[in-house]
């Protein structure tokens, strides 16, 4: 289903999520927060899928204090450093590939993935962007992979042409940013991927 298994998600351990929490600073984080500011001045809501310790939701918060956070996570490790991190948040422990999230239709302001979707093979992804734009109400924002034609790289990651993909998904207004300050791989797939619902 996904080029990790589940299993592996879910059995990671502290280090590696104390280790993700301290690149809350990475420069990739303050390109989203500037895509974020052209597009929109305010936010109440924001849920993050695949939030990992929480870096970008704690980023989000610090530039949208009055945003309520969510965040969802397949391994329960890194949703308890989430709590730890932003007890301020609301976070659970979800894998992205059950069929519907837990939340309602038109939940959130924002719905954003941070290299998340680079994990979903052909057979989920489209689901899983049904149910991100289904619990969306307005902006959409996703750091992943893109390229013109669809790829598979290094045996872990997927690469998609999210213009093609989000269109032919109803999302609209779809923007696809190249991210600066970025090396190997992601200097060469790596894209902000904006959309509207």
């Amino acid at each position: 289903m996904c080029a990790r298994s589940q299993e592996e998600w879910r059995t990671i351990g502290n280090q590696k999520w104390e280790e993700y929490w301290e690149t809350r600073n990475h420069p990739h984080r303050e390109e989203v927060l500037k895509e974020l500011k052209k597009r929109t001045k305010t936010l109440n809501s924001v849920l993050e899928v695949g939030c990992a310790s929480a870096p970008m939701l704690a980023r989000i918060k610090e530039e949208y204090p009055k945003a309520k956070i969510y965040g969802f996570d397949i391994s329960p490790t890194a949703i308890k450093h989430a709590k730890r991190n932003l007890p301020e948040g609301n976070f659970k422990v979800v894998d992205m590939l059950e069929a519907r999230f837990p939340y309602k239709d038109n939940q959130f302001d924002l719905v954003i993935t941070d290299a998340v979707l680079i994990y979903a093979n052909d057979n989920v992804i489209e689901n899983i962007l049904r149910e991100i734009k289904r619990v969306g109400n307005e902006f959409f924002l996703f750091v992943e992979w893109h390229n013109l034609k669809k790829d598979f790289v290094n045996d872990w990651y997927y690469v998609y042409d999210y213009g093609i993909l989000l269109g032919e998904l109803g999302f609209n207004d779809i923007w696809v940013e190249e991210i600066k300050n970025w090396e190997d791989d992601w200097k060469k797939y790596g894209r902000i991927i904006t959309a509207k619902k």
